[in-house]
């Protein structure tokens, strides 16, 4: 496991973590809900990047076609 420098998180917004974890039965700790949390948000920015630099071959043969039909391709 990566150990990671502190986060600092603002007193209010500790304060609502501690009471989301309080009502939950999932998580045991602050540490744990904003670890999840921050996975979360890293998948979903992974997945948006993987998501925009690669194309399937038919959206590529679309675009092609699509430049072809404007007389960018040959």
């Amino acid at each position: 496991m990566f150990t990671m420098a502190e986060i600092i998180i603002p007193n209010d917004l500790k304060e609502s973590l501690e009471k989301i974890v309080k009502d939950s039965s999932e998580f045991s700790s602050v540490n744990d809900y904003a670890t999840y949390i921050l996975k979360q948000i890293a998948e979903k920015k992974l997945a948006s990047q993987k998501q925009d630099e690669v194309y399937s071959k038919e959206d590529e043969a679309k675009i092609k076609e699509r430049l072809q039909n404007l007389g960018y391709l040959d």
